[in-house]
């Protein structure tokens, strides 16, 4: 058989509950992953204070389009609760994204690709706004101009925006500028690229109501009983998606390149 291993970002918005990127639990042909695992609680992979859980829900948004990207969201609901050591997330709850052009943001990530693939300490890059449409993306790319920021595998991923009481999510990450590969074929390879973040403020409706309602209903929220997570302390978070196909090896090429694909806008 063949097993097939992907990673995403998330962040904790509550002690049961992590946002990411829709992409990252429906590809584009629909199927499921049979697991997903989520770390949480640590800066470093390795670290004493890593957490674990696992998901009792996955839910993307109704309105999700793969081959646009839009409305690029989906929730997850934990089987146990995180500790209170894990200070979830404040979400931009703003009536537009509460960031503009020229603004100085923040992403983070472990990632597995680009200048600093195979870090296990978390990564974070200042990045400036280039554009934040309500409706679409909020586009930023490096602060500096340089090679620099968040790249495929860590969709899903926060950007983070200082305010005057605190840091507050503002966005996920959904993709990144395309033909950014250098004569090697590693992505995210280009100075200034630029990396796009479907806007927490626009979907704040949407989160709200299907966390209330699956608390409220956890059984009328149920995924399929196989999907699995693993989150880790600060509200950033490692998502590790596992496929296994019996015997056909055709799906686990075709998926892989599918991953590739719905990593890049």
């Amino acid at each position: 058989g063949k097993i097939l291993t992907e990673h995403c970002g998330g962040s904790v918005i509550n002690s049961r509950w992590i946002v990411t990127a829709a992409h990252c639990i429906r590809p584009e042909d629909g199927s499921r992953w049979n697991r997903i695992d989520i770390s949480t609680g640590d800066l470093n992979l390795d670290g004493v204070g890593t957490i674990r859980r696992r998901a009792q829900n996955a839910l993307i948004h109704s309105g999700f389009d793969f081959p646009t990207l839009a409305n690029d969201i989906a929730l997850i609901r934990l089987k146990e609760p995180l500790p209170r050591t894990v200070v979830p997330a404040r979400m931009d709850r703003s009536a537009k994204p509460a960031v503009q052009a020229g603004q100085i943001l923040r992403t983070a990530g472990w990632p597995i690709t680009g200048m600093k693939a195979g870090q296990r300490r978390l990564q974070t890059t200042d990045v400036t706004v280039t554009d934040a449409s309500y409706h679409g993306y909020i586009t930023v790319s490096s602060a500096r101009g340089d090679v620099a920021g968040v790249c495929q595998g860590e969709s899903g991923g926060p950007l983070i925006s200082p305010t005057a009481v605190g840091a507050q999510l503002v966005g996920v990450l959904s993709g990144i500028e395309p033909h950014t590969r250098n004569s090697s074929g590693e992505p995210c390879m280009v100075s200034g690229y630029e990396m796009f973040f479907t806007p927490i403020a626009a979907h704040l409706p949407w989160i709200d109501r299907v966390v209330e309602a699956c608390n409220a209903k956890p059984n009328a929220c149920a995924s399929r009983p196989a999907t699995t997570y693993v989150s880790q302390q600060n509200p950033a978070v490692l998502i590790r998606e596992t496929a296994t196909f019996s015997s056909n090896t055709d799906a686990a090429v075709h998926r892989s390149q599918e991953v590739e694909e719905v990593s890049t806008k």
